[in-house]
């Protein structure tokens, strides 16, 4: 898939358990079970996590969104109204929360947050791309300092074009400095992209059907191609902040594909060349988040979109430093002390990493299927690391 490039430059959570003695092969922090005040059966959350260091924004699988606030060391919901719609997606940094979402006549809106003095406030509302042809496709990450959305044609009838928007915080406005297209309206959904304050990476196909991540740099208020990361066989999740780039490929061949991930080391102008290769897992990976120079890593038996979901799974967290990568702790599905913080569920089948967040402090770990007061109510477990 071929891009041309564009630039546009313009002027009380329930806390359901908690303990501090762990065994020493897992973890050594203090743990807490977060679920909505208003809990019902089915309702599947910790579906979807985003954090920094005094939030928690999570979803449900009914795609309703909650928001936490960290006080005193323990997570209380905040009821912040986020949106009032169908949930597709959500992110979030330390001065903004975004969320995309489906109102009720079916319209993808994409809402951005931003705090101000401890509180969130609405900061922009965009409903479209500007062409009666296009649509958000709910595809969203959020800086500190810019937005990138993803939009796709409405095919078959019309021949357009697809591909990603970026905004930039220019005072107190939200401006678009750059549009990339792609040629083909086959693709409804963009795949894995991220973005931070100096960079912005967006995984496409190539020609020779693999996956390349194309990197932009933001330079004296411009989008610029830095160059090109790949090839990869198949580039499944992405993530960044700004010191690691994260790419997990699907490796393989057809008959066994492993997970591999790539980290690559940012710089203020740079990347770098040599990464550091994670890989010999023996699952398919369901979720990753990096914050600072951690990374958190969810494993599944059973591929995540299954809703047979896992017998067994293994989150665990690393270290990155220029030389490579140290494992510092592991939360297993099946340990003791996971089992006492899933509650009364079947910890075969609570989905107990299916989602992960990840800030300085606390480890967060969803588990849509855990029943706690009803049915599949779903929970969040926050460790401290």
């Amino acid at each position: 898939m071929s891009y041309g490039i564009l630039l546009i430059y313009l002027s009380a959570s329930i806390l359901i358990s908690c303990s501090d003695k762990h065994d020493s092969d897992t973890y050594k922090g203090r743990s807490y079970k977060l679920s909505p005040e208003s809990s019902f059966q089915e309702m599947g959350f910790g579906w979807t996590i985003s954090a920094n260091e005094n939030y928690l924004v999570a979803t449900s699988y009914d795609k309703e969104t909650y928001l936490f606030k960290k006080a005193d060391g323990i997570w209380k919901e905040d009821h912040t109204d986020l949106n009032k719609g169908y949930t597709l997606s959500t992110d979030i940094s330390e001065k903004h929360i975004a969320v995309s979402y489906l109102s009720s006549a079916a319209k993808r809106i994409i809402k951005v947050l931003k705090n101000v003095d401890g509180s969130w406030q609405k900061d922009v509302i965009l409903k479209n791309t500007g062409s009666v042809f296009e649509e958000f496709n709910g595809t969203i990450s959020v800086s500190d300092k810019h937005l990138i959305v993803g939009f796709s044609p409405t095919c078959p009838d019309v021949l357009d074009n697809s591909g990603i928007l970026i905004y930039t915080k220019q005072d107190k406005c939200w401006a678009v400095t750059a549009r990339i297209e792609s040629d083909s309206c086959k693709d409804y959904d963009l795949k894995p992209l991220v973005i931070t304050d100096n960079f912005a990476f967006l995984s496409s196909e190539n020609s020779s059907l693999s996956d390349s991540v194309n990197v932009l740099f933001f330079n004296n208020s411009k989008w610029q191609h830095k160059c090109d990361l790949g090839p990869f066989r198949y580039v499944d999740l992405i993530d960044a902040n700004e010191r690691f780039l994260a790419i997990v490929s699907l490796e393989g061949d057809s008959i066994k594909i492993k997970p591999e991930i790539f980290i690559y080391e940012l710089f203020n102008d740079s990347i770098s060349k040599n990464p550091i290769i994670i890989k010999d897992f023996n699952e398919e990976l369901s979720d990753l988040r990096l914050y600072n120079d951690k990374l958190l890593i969810a494993e599944m038996a059973v591929p995540y979109f299954s809703f047979k979901w896992g017998s067994i799974s293994n989150v665990s967290l690393y270290q990155i430093n220029e030389c490579g990568f140290s494992k510092i702790a592991q939360y297993p599905s099946g340990s003791k002390n996971i089992r006492r913080l899933l509650h009364k569920g079947d910890w075969n089948r609570d989905g107990f990493g299916f989602s992960v967040g990840l800030n300085s402090e606390f480890v967060f770990i969803g588990s849509p299927k855990d029943d706690i007061f009803s049915h599949y109510q779903g929970s969040v477990t926050a460790i401290r690391y």
